[in-house]
């Protein structure tokens, strides 16, 4: 058996060995025994295990985190006969359970004769469809599916579509061998759990009646302004915090809604969340509006100062027409005057530009900057001629006192020493070697003595 299971699990780094453990997950369901098979008039009876065990000839074949090749389709199990279960009888403190209940021949000749054609659940787990309810609140639903029974309560919820809401739920669905019960709160999942006989399901209805139910974060129209993607589940049209299992585990007061913890926290966080974003969508409305009408009067006060000078230049244009009668002779002789005016200015011009060119060229920059000074009422901000600025600076090198002289006086128009150094801060020097000052000095060489070309006196 130890070697069938090593070639069955696909593991290359820890071998099998004979203390180690196999989760149930790996084998198939009809390698596990859940129930004691005993025959008892005739009849099998099935007794549920506290523990399940495996049969003798089980091999791990089901390996779900690994690739599909690994795992090993087995065979279809065949059909084989359903057998009634015998329920546990409930137990009692200071009794003893040695004894056993004979089941009389009739059940069993009934039990075979509902095995031979009947798809219905066992006999013995119709009791689902059987149970005492917890009150008149508590009603029945019966299922296209014969092993399903559903104990639920309602109530009438004005405004929704359709107006009854299913507010508990137990579920009771028979497998193979064992029935499972499970409890909803307001279509929250609560609880699953095995029930083995009458009593216990009963229980579970008792249980799942005395819980009180969740109301939930809140409903959805309350919260539509905010993104409900990520905060809990929707329950046809209430939120649920993802913590809450719809049950409020202690009922601290009888004031309604009722909700758990974790569905108040996100209640106040979604609630907090609502009063900022209304805060901050009256403060963008009330900042549009204080725009809008701060835009408005600027524009109003603008079009009104148009149109006041608008009508000035029209009670000007009003003057002018009425007086232009009197002035039409004044104004025709201004203006022939102005053209006489500015036409010997053109003239004057004319001649200072070919008088200018007949001067020599060294005296054509300072003759130019004095005239252009004569027409500016003040030289700050002339911009000197180069031609100009060499000059200048070549007559303070040889004499600056001569060139304040000159300037102080205005015989010339001469810049300050400090324009002369923000000028020449402009120019760009540059050096390098004379080719013929060197071919004059090599010529010069060749006829002089050894001694005369090394540096030495003569």
């Amino acid at each position: 058996m130890l070697a069938k299971w090593s070639r069955a699990i696909p593991r290359a780094d820890k071998a099998l060995e004979e203390n180690s453990a196999v989760c149930e997950r790996h084998f198939d369901s009809r390698f596990i025994v859940r129930d004691f098979k005993h025959i008892i008039n005739g009849a099998e009876v099935l007794i549920p295990r506290s523990i399940p065990a495996l049969s003798e000839d089980a091999v791990p074949t089901v390996f779900p985190n690994l690739p599909k090749y690994i795992s090993r389709m087995l065979p279809k199990e065949r059909k084989r006969r359903n057998a009634s279960q015998a329920p546990i009888p409930s137990k009692r403190s200071g009794a003893c359970l040695d004894t056993t209940e004979e089941c009389p021949p009739a059940d069993v000749e009934g039990a075979d004769t509902q095995r031979g054609g009947m798809s219905e659940p066992f006999a013995e787990e119709l009791f689902i469809f059987n149970l005492k309810r917890p009150s008149e609140l508590w009603s029945l639903q019966k299922l296209k599916q014969n092993n399903i029974a559903c104990y639920q309560t309602a109530e009438f919820a004005k405004g929704e579509t359709p107006p009854v809401v299913f507010t508990k739920m137990v579920v009771f669905c028979v497998g193979e061998g064992h029935v499972k019960c499970s409890i909803f709160l307001a279509g929250q999942f609560h609880k699953e759990c095995d029930v083995r006989c009458k009593e216990q399901a009963e229980g579970e209805l008792s249980y799942a009646n005395s819980l009180t139910v969740c109301s939930g974060i809140g409903h959805t129209n309350e919260f539509e302004k905010l993104n409900m993607n990520n905060i809990g589940r929707l329950s046809g049209h209430c939120l649920f915090s993802s913590a809450c299992n719809g049950s409020v585990p202690q009922r601290t007061s009888a004031q309604l809604p009722n909700r758990c913890l974790s569905c108040k926290k996100s209640r106040s966080s979604m609630k907090a969340r609502l009063l900022r974003c209304k805060k901050k969508a009256r403060l963008q409305l009330s900042n549009v509006a204080a725009k809008r009408l701060k835009y408005a009067m600027r524009t109003l006060q603008r079009r009104n100062n148009k149109l006041n000078s608008l009508q000035d230049a029209l009670k000007k244009m009003q003057e002018k027409n009425m007086a232009i009668k009197a002035t039409f002779f004044e104004e025709k002789v201004t203006l022939n005057t102005l053209f006489l005016y500015l036409k010997s200015i053109y003239f004057c011009n004319s001649v200072y530009v070919f008088q200018l060119k007949e001067l020599p060229k060294k005296q054509q920059p300072a003759v130019r900057a004095c005239f252009e000074v004569s027409r500016r009422n003040s030289n700050h901000g002339y911009r000197y001629n180069k031609e100009w600025l060499l000059e200048c600076i070549l007559l303070r090198m040889k004499s600056p006192r001569l060139y304040e002289h000159l300037r102080s006086h205005k015989i010339l128009v001469l810049p300050s020493r400090v324009c002369l150094q923000r000028y020449m801060k402009g120019f760009k020097a540059s050096y390098g070697f004379s080719t013929k000052l060197l071919g004059c000095v090599k010529k010069k060489q060749k006829s002089l003595m050894e001694l005369g070309a090394m540096g030495a006196c003569s």
